[in-house]
């Protein structure tokens, strides 16, 4: 983080700042000194974290890497203010020898992260200023390349589609969905037929029972007759004999 960035995340939250520093008061010194660019006080409180951070099972095999790193953004930051800088104040404020110091920036230059270079007669580092030419040249000619490539993509997408090579995604879907409807329709229309079938072969056995039943009963009607008219028979002959 730069100091806007810490301000903001760290030093504006009152849960950070209320309720984690004060657990760790070298951690609470380390992240004001910082803010304030006391670089002297932060890199000796550094120091003296660092046997605990070796101590970490986790942080150990990293602690001279994540030391490392932050050294380097407090150069980057101390350097950030000015043009043009004097080592051996330099060297004061960020408590090292001028050794150390004059490796560290060749090492930040070498990599691009520091755009300066370092006069050992007059023990100074020079800031370099950028072309803005240059600068917006380059803008221009990574905007032009972006819009090249999306002129071509537009291109191949319009004569993909007057051609006939692209099929719309929803189209899809939708002829998807009246297809499913259709085959749902289709299938309810068969499942009603058929019990349409099965309700007219019940209603014929039905009709067939019904027609049985009556000539069963009409039989039954003529032997009821039958037997009445012999017995009145057997009576008239009876009387007859008498």
């Amino acid at each position: 983080f730069d100091r806007t960035e810490l301000r903001k995340h760290l030093m504006e939250k009152k849960s950070f700042t209320s309720t984690f520093l004060p657990l760790f008061p070298i951690v609470r010194d380390m992240t004001m000194d910082f803010y304030h660019s006391k670089y002297n006080s932060f890199l000796q409180n550094l120091e003296k974290l660092k046997p605990r951070l070796l101590l970490d099972i986790h942080l150990s095999k990293h602690t001279d890497v994540l030391l490392a790193m932050i050294i380097e953004r407090c150069i980057l930051q101390y350097c950030s203010t000015y043009r043009v800088v004097d080592m051996n104040k330099m060297t004061a404020a960020l408590d090292m020898d001028m050794i150390r110091l004059e490796s560290l920036l060749a090492k930040l230059i070498a990599e691009d992260r520091l755009l300066a270079k370092i006069n050992s007669q007059t023990k100074t580092l020079v800031k370099q200023v950028p072309d803005a030419h240059n600068i917006t040249t380059q803008k221009l000619l990574r905007l032009s390349q972006s819009y090249a490539s999306q002129l071509k993509r537009d291109i191949l997408q319009l004569s993909l589609l007057e051609h006939g090579f692209v099929v719309d995604s929803k189209e899809d879907e939708l002829s998807a969905i009246k297809g499913s409807s259709t085959k749902r329709r289709n299938s309810s229309n068969s499942s009603q037929r058929k019990g349409m079938g099965r309700r007219n072969v019940g209603d014929e056995e039905d009709e067939d029972d019904m027609e049985d039943c009556n000539a069963e009963e009409e039989d039954d009607h003529m032997d009821v007759d039958v037997a009445d008219s012999g017995t009145v028979n057997d009576v008239v002959m009876g009387e007859q004999a008498f």
